[in-house]
């Protein structure tokens, strides 16, 4: 028979929130996961780090996907199972973490540190029976909050982001008696991968580029190639001209193994520019332009096609040139010249059965 108790505490990475519901489960109690409305959910099992005086952290995320400039926050939880063979006191009262984020650059962050005040109401010590668990929201991230302080994590560099939580547990003098015989200790948790994803590239001489995807899954064997959407941006105070037939792009596709070369197939562009063939963008003004691509990528004169060769999570960008050619009309000169990245999306493949 399953047992869930709701057991109605405020966790400590919570403080100025109302109470929240910690659930303590038994070993027959089968995990929930509360996937976004329209967002895949995390695919990353919470397998917990190496368990230490019988007690294991699990960490995992509400989805492995960060939106820049959209989502506001994360919401993470922190399981703590009695994976021993004996009864287990476990006092939230008592835990502190120490998060540690590694960027896309393999370097690790300092966090901004912010000093609230908040009023705790003190929860009570939980008993964990062997193989029994309990599960505890942190609802923010990348802020995190822990009794009177805040961390800012900086995630407005788009790539993978490592993040690990390292708990301790241990007595002090503002303690009570009944804590002593809690556990005491300090354990980490397994590390989660979090890809920050930005809507928009890097402006260059007043251009932006933006890439998305009619949808965010591919299935292999069975799904028709996604339709590409390139937004360009004038971001300067100035009109640009822009003209299509300058610009010519480079996918770059990274898989579950590494980066992927396609296979190309180059055909003869017999298409002819028009001088009116130029458009102007006023400062803020926007012009979009729909392809077919992923896996396959047509231009006028090349066609590109990456094979995928499993299932799993794909990164693309598209990378721009617009180069003024010999055989250009005049009127195409004036047109914006350089080289211009995309934002990176996120692909998942998956087999016919949805893996």
């Amino acid at each position: 028979m399953r047992l869930v108790l709701l057991l109605f505490a405020v966790f400590l990475l919570e403080p100025a929130c109302a109470p929240g519901e910690p659930s303590v489960s038994s070993p027959a109690s089968s995990p929930q996961t509360q996937p976004a409305a329209t967002l895949p959910a995390s695919s990353q099992p919470p397998e917990g780090g190496t368990p230490v005086n019988g007690l294991r952290v699990s960490l995992a995320a509400q989805r492995d996907v960060f939106f820049i400039y959209v989502d506001s926050w994360l919401k993470l939880t922190a399981t703590f199972s009695n994976v021993g063979d004996k009864p287990l006191k476990l006092s939230v009262w008592m835990l502190r973490y120490v998060p540690t984020l590694t960027g896309p650059d393999g370097q690790v962050l300092t966090p901004k540190k912010e000093r609230n005040k908040a009023d705790f109401f003190r929860p009570k010590v939980q008993t964990l029976a062997p193989g029994q668990s309990i599960s505890l929201p942190i609802r923010e991230f990348p802020r995190l909050k822990q009794w009177n302080d805040e961390l800012h994590f900086d995630l407005s560099k788009p790539g993978p982001y490592r993040l690990r939580l390292t708990y301790t547990s241990k007595m002090d003098s503002t303690l009570s008696p009944d804590d002593k015989d809690c556990w005491q200790g300090t354990v980490a948790s397994n590390e989660i991968v979090i890809d920050a994803v930005g809507d928009k590239g890097p402006p260059v001489k007043g251009l932006q580029l933006s890439l998305a995807a009619d949808r965010n899954i591919y299935v292999l064997g069975t799904s028709e190639d996604l339709r590409l959407t390139v937004t360009f941006t004038n971001v300067s105070d100035k009109p640009l001209k822009l003209t299509h037939w300058m610009l010519y792009y480079e996918p770059t596709m990274t898989g579950p193994d590494g980066p992927m070369m396609p296979g190309i197939d180059n055909g003869p562009d017999t298409i002819e520019p028009k001088e009116t063939d130029v458009q102007t963008l006023a400062a803020g003004q926007s012009v979009a332009f729909t392809i077919s691509g992923f896996p396959t990528f047509v231009q006028a004169w090349r066609t590109q096609h990456f094979d995928l060769p499993k299932p799993g999570r794909y990164r693309l960008r598209l990378t721009y040139a617009s180069v003024m050619r010999p055989d250009f009309p005049g009127t195409f000169k004036d047109c914006w010249q350089g080289t211009l990245t995309s934002n990176e999306i996120t692909i998942d493949v998956q087999d016919r059965s949805g893996k």
